[in-house]
């Protein structure tokens, strides 16, 4: 199966290319798969969604690397065709729900406008398809919920708004930025079978971005582990869970509570240190400071994106290869 995305060695920084937020950037995405981003803040996740949708902050710059949708270069395509895209075949959910809605229009204005303007409906038209879409991500009586404003809505009520205009044209590719973040786990498990419903309803895929490891064991079929805007680790799910090869995706899963279904540890193993500063990146692995398992080379040099097979990719100097 041919993917519809396909991200090759993307690099962006900042201040004229002398600080490297995201490095050697890869990503590819098949019709109707989820893929899980995770890593802490500041991993460069977030900047990589912008960069993929064109909406990277106006200092950031794409120093190399291609994006192809669907055989296109989105990286050589025209600012106007390239926004065209978006919506219709790329949808993103953003982060923070109540800024990305418009304050002073209702819910139904904001969704029935991107029926008008790129499915071409009349105002009645596009009145009642903004409805239906309420409709199908669970808002009760979507009639009235069209009529109010972001404000009135609850924080679990307004992502499923977002969601909804991000899948309103049943883009090809969906970029959900953390959709749980801040919400209660009812609201955020409803939230996550929201979108695996939608998505294999619509046939998309999605690129799931979180700092949440667990979020993505029942929902993602491969997981990309981003630190200091590296990839250092790739595998399938379960995969990724039952055998993790870097330490860095170690210490993700040891910093997790439990589920509540099991009994709690009576101190959580956090991952020591801090990420360094953007473009200070030490000359060997980012991680080497904080890893207790980092020996002489993980100073000295940059380790390569070795592939352990079974689909797993893992930059560390401690792995060779292994049987899956």
């Amino acid at each position: 199966m041919s993917a519809v995305l396909e991200i090759n060695n993307m690099a962006i920084s900042f201040d004229r290319g002398t600080k490297p937020a995201v490095r050697d950037f890869s990503l590819s995405l098949e019709p109707g798969e989820i893929v899980g981003l995770v890593g802490e803040s500041g991993s460069g996740k977030s900047l990589s969604a912008l960069s993929l949708m064109g909406l990277a902050p106006a200092a950031a710059r794409l120093d190399g690397g291609g994006i192809l949708f669907k055989g296109q270069n989105l990286r050589e395509m025209p600012a106007a065709e390239r926004r065209r895209l978006c919506g219709r075949h790329l949808g993103m959910v953003f982060q923070e729900p109540l800024t990305a809605l418009n304050p002073v229009l209702t819910i139904g204005e904001q969704l029935a406008e991107i029926y008008r303007l790129r499915a071409g409906q009349s105002r009645r038209q596009a009145q009642a398809s903004a409805e239906a879409m309420l409709a199908k991500v669970g808002l009760p009586n979507p009639a009235q919920a069209a009529q109010s404003y972001p404000h009135r809505f609850s924080g679990g009520m307004r992502q499923r708004v977002v969601l909804a205009i991000a899948l309103a044209l049943s883009p090809e590719i969906l970029i959900a930025d953390e959709p749980t973040t801040a919400l209660d786990p009812t609201i955020a498990a409803q939230i996550l079978g929201l979108l695996s419903q939608l998505a294999s309803e619509n046939n998309s895929s999605v690129l799931f971005i979180t700092h949440n490891l667990r979020l993505l064991k029942g929902l993602a079929r491969r997981v990309l582990v981003m630190y200091t805007g590296l990839i250092v680790e790739e595998a399938p799910v379960p995969g990724i869970f039952d055998q993790p090869a870097h330490p860095y995706t170690k210490g993700l899963l040891t910093a997790l509570p439990p589920p509540l279904s099991e009994p709690a540890p009576k101190r959580l193993t956090a991952i020591s240190g801090a990420p360094p500063v953007l473009g200070h990146w030490p000359p060997g692995c980012p991680f080497e400071p904080r890893c207790r398992e980092a020996f002489a080379p993980c100073r000295e040099s940059l380790p390569p994106l070795t592939d352990l097979g079974c689909g797993q990719k893992v930059r560390c100097f401690l792995y060779g290869d292994r049987p899956c």
